[in-house]
């Protein structure tokens, strides 16, 4: 992962963090972070974490998040896996 991938993710973080202020107070944004492997097959990996108080808030941010960023989510450099209820966050 390079620095252009990188602040491509602390983008998205950003635009996440910005979205809907009655969103904001029931999704919390964690990340991005290093995973626990930060590199695997000499590839980089980060983690975001997203936090809700409702399904339904946490699946509204994430159609945002997949309909808002087609550019992003499609990106030859960046692969984008998204875990619905983590057990083990690697």
């Amino acid at each position: 992962l390079g620095l252009k991938q990188i602040k491509t993710i602390e983008a998205l973080c950003r635009t996440l963090q910005s979205s809907d202020p009655k969103l904001k107070t029931h999704v919390t944004v964690m990340g991005p972070v290093e995973a626990q492997l930060s590199k695997i097959a000499s590839y980089y990996r980060r983690q975001i974490l997203l936090k809700g108080k409702s399904a339904t808030a946490l699946h509204t941010m994430l159609h945002r998040l997949l309909t808002d960023n087609p550019a992003f989510l499609n990106s030859p450099s960046v692969k984008t896996t998204i875990d619905v209820d983590p057990v083990f966050m690697m």
